[in-house]
């Protein structure tokens, strides 16, 4: 058995999100490796920065979140078959 999973992940939505403060924007993203955030000055490379986000579950989408204004993160749910 593995110690990590794999999640489906929007690469866009995590890599724009700062992960100190949750603010999205395109131009907080200044290099491939840097991540700057534009409203809190928070800074890290930028994959950790995508790691902390896909970790906390914001930028995880499912059953129709869209992962910038919440994630909505839900165990799948079976749906009952009609018997006839």
């Amino acid at each position: 058995m593995s110690r990590y999973r794999l999640l489906p992940t929007p690469a866009q939505e995590a890599v724009l999100r700062g992960s100190a403060c949750g603010q999205v924007d395109r131009d907080s993203r200044e290099s491939q490796a840097v991540f700057r955030c534009t409203a809190c000055g928070f800074a890290c490379h930028a994959d950790v920065n995508a790691a902390r986000n896909i970790a906390a579950g914001h930028a995880v989408t499912a059953r129709g979140g869209d992962g910038i204004t919440r994630p909505v993160n839900r165990e799948p749910q079976l749906l009952l078959q009609s018997a006839w």
